[in-house]
């Protein structure tokens, strides 16, 4: 998919959020790098008091990006 200048696209980020006070990540930001770009977009997170599950060696991460389009 190609995205020309005027256009616009989505995509859902599906976040796994938890209350838990270990094996969290607390984001100050994220990086998105758009298909066929090299320069990522970085802007703040927006959920300031919500933290993320540390999936690391999750092997079916609920953290993760839909298809974009």
């Amino acid at each position: 998919m190609e995205v020309e200048a005027g256009q616009s696209t989505e995509f859902t980020l599906n976040l796994a959020f938890t209350k838990e006070n270990e094996g969290f990540y607390q984001p100050a930001w994220v990086e998105i790098t758009p298909p066929n770009e090299t320069k990522a977009l970085k802007i703040e997170w927006p959920w300031e008091t919500d933290t993320l599950v540390d999936q690391r060696s999750a092997t079916h991460p609920g953290t993760f990006v839909n298809p974009i389009g």
